[in-house]
C-alpha cells in the first residue's frame, strides 16, 4: 500500500509490531471486585492487572463506543470537534465536558496529561496490527504509562467488532443487555432488513464508498472495512478492485469514473473533502453520473461501533439505496 493510501486509510497508521503479539483475539477475562483482571485483545496480547481497570483512556471513536455501554472514559485522544466547533461524529455521545482532552490532532497524544490521569488501560482499535491514533514514536511511551488494549476493525465485519467490544465491556463490568441495548439490537434487526429489501429491489445498483483528496479519489475496498464488509453481506453491491491486499483503490481524478457507480457514499471524516467541496474544486467529480443525478450519500466511516449507531447508519444506507436509480 502506498504511503498516501496509508495516510488516508489510517490518517497515519501506527506500527506496534513487537509490542503486540501476532495471534488472533479471544477473551480471557475477570471483572469482579478487586480480583485480578485480564483480557486478551485482538493482537493476541493478554493484558493483566491486579484489579479491574477503573480509569480508562480511549481513542475518540473507541471512547464513543464504550460510552454507549456505560463505560465512562476519563480521557480522550483523537478527533473530538469539527472545525465549526460542533462535536465530531466519531466521538459519539461522549460528554466532552467530563473528559480530559489528550490531543485532537491525529497521533499526537499528550503524554504528560495522559500520565497525570494515571490510567489503568488505554483502549483503541487496530487496523491490521496497527494502533489507531498513536504515533509510532509514542507507542512505547504510552505502553509504559498504561497497557494498550486493541480491538481489530479491519478484515472483519461490524457484528464481529461489536461482539469484541462487548467482550471488553463485560470484562470491565459494563452491561451489554440493558433495556437500551436490547432495544438497539431490535432496531438493528429492522434496519438490516430494510437494507436487504432495498438492495434486493435495486439489485443492479452499484455503490461506491470514497474519500476525496486534492489530487486523488480513494475508493474503499469492502473486504478491508468492517462496515463495508457488513453491508456487502446484506446484499449491497460495492464496486472497487476488491484487491485483498489494499484498503483503497487510489485513482487520479482523470480516472475517477473508473467503477461507474450509481450511488456514491462520501467519507464524512474531516480528512476527506465533502461532496460540496468536491463539487467546487473538482470538475471531474461534477461530471460523475451519480453526482449529476444527486445520488450521493454519507459513508459513516468511524461511527461508534455499537448497535444504536449501527441502526442509524443502516437506515441511512437503506434510504440512500431506495432513493437511488440504476443509471444509464
Amino acid at each position: 500500500m502506498s504511503s498516501r493510501r496509508r495516510v488516508i486509510a489510517a490518517a497515519a497508521l501506527i506500527a506496534v509490531a513487537g509490542l503486540f503479539g501476532t495471534a488472533c483475539g479471544g477473551t480471557d477475562t475477570a471483572a469482579t471486585g478487586n480480583a485480578a483482571w485480564s483480557f486478551k485483545d485482538d493482537s493476541g496480547k493478554e493484558i493483566k492487572k491486579d484489579k479491574k481497570p477503573l480509569t480508562i483512556v480511549a481513542e475518540a471513536n473507541t471512547a464513543g463506543t464504550l460510552w454507549e455501554y456505560g463505560i465512562k472514559v476519563k480521557g480522550v485522544f483523537g478527533p473530538q470537534k469539527l472545525p465549526n466547533g460542533q462535536k465530531d461524529p466519531q466521538v459519539g455521545n461522549v460528554d466532552l465536558s467530563q473528559v480530559t482532552d489528550l490531543g485532537q490532532e491525529y497521533g499526537q497524544v499528550n503524554l504528560e496529561k495522559l500520565a497525570a490521569l494515571k490510567p489503568d488501560i488505554v483502549v483503541t482499535t487496530l487496523q491490521e496490527d496497527l494502533a489507531w491514533g498513536i504515533d509510532k514514536e509514542a507507542v512505547e511511551k504510552v505502553n509504559a504509562i498504561a497497557p494498550i488494549v486493541g480491538i481489530r476493525i479491519t478484515h472483519v465485519d461490524s457484528p464481529k467488532v461489536i461482539k469484541r467490544f462487548e467482550d471488553l465491556v463485560t470484562a470491565l463490568g459494563g452491561k451489554v443487555d440493558s433495556p437500551e441495548i436490547t432495544k438497539a439490537k431490535a432496531d438493528v434487526a429492522k434496519a438490516e432488513q430494510a437494507v436487504k429489501d432495498a438492495a434486493k429491489a435495486k439489485s443492479g445498483l452499484k455503490v461506491e464508498a470514497v474519500a476525496g483528496g486534492k489530487d486523488n479519489l480513494y475508493v474503499g475496498i469492502p473486504g478491508y472495512y468492517h462496515d463495508l464488509s457488513y453491508f456487502t453481506s446484506l446484499g449491497v453491491n460495492f464496486v472497487s478492485s476488491n484487491d485483498p491486499k489494499e484498503a483503497w483503490d487510489e485513482l487520479s481524478w482523470e480516472q475517477a469514473g473508473k467503477f461507474k457507480a450509481d450511488l456514491i457514499l462520501v467519507d464524512n471524516r474531516a480528512m476527506s473533502l465533502s461532496n460540496d467541496q468536491l463539487k467546487q474544486s473538482q470538475p471531474t467529480w461534477q461530471k460523475l453520473p451519480a453526482v449529476v443525478a444527486g445520488q450521493v450519500g454519507t459513508w459513516h466511516v468511524l461511527s461508534p461501533i455499537t448497535y444504536a449507531a449501527n441502526a442509524v447508519v443502516l437506515n441511512d444506507l437503506a434510504a440512500n439505496i431506495t432513493k437511488a436509480k440504476v443509471l444509464p
